[in-house]
C-alpha cells in the first residue's frame, strides 16, 4: 500500500494525450482517525488496456479529491495525484487528510472523486 501526500503539480505534456477518467474505477476501502488527520484508504483500478504513466504526461495527471465531513458540519478537502497505473491493475493508496484535532469525522459522508 502506498502512502502519499503529493499535491497536484503543473507540468509539460509533450504527447498531448489525455487519460480518460472513464478508464479508472475508484473505491473507498477504509478510514481511520488519527490525531489531526483522517487516514483515508482507497483503491484505483485501471480498466483499460493502456498503462497510464503519469510522470511522462504530467499535464494530464490523474487527481483524486478527498472530501471529509465532521459531525458539526465542517468540511475538509484535499487533492492528491496518483502514481503510474498499469493496465488492468489495481493500486492501493492511503492519504492523511488534515482534520482539526477534537473534531468527529462523519465517515459515512467521506467522498472520493477524480478531478
Amino acid at each position: 500500500m502506498a502512502f502519499e501526500s503529493c499535491k497536484k503539480k503543473p507540468g509539460d505534456n509533450p504527447s498531448g494525450e489525455k487519460y480518460p477518467l472513464t478508464n479508472l474505477q475508484l473505491k473507498l476501502t477504509g478510514q481511520e482517525r488519527a490525531t489531526g488527520s483522517l487516514i483515508v484508504a482507497y483503491e484505483v483500478k485501471n480498466i483499460s488496456a493502456k498503462d497510464y504513466i503519469m510522470r511522462e504526461n504530467s499535464a494530464n495527471l490523474v487527481i483524486v479529491r478527498i472530501t471529509a465531513f465532521t459531525t458539526d458540519g465542517n468540511i475538509y478537502t484535499d487533492d492528491y495525484e496518483l502514481l503510474d497505473l498499469l493496465s488492468n491493475k489495481t493500486a492501493a493508496y492511503e492519504f492523511a487528510l488534515d482534520v482539526t484535532a477534537g473534531k468527529t469525522a462523519d465517515t459515512g459522508k467521506t467522498k472520493l472523486e477524480f478531478i
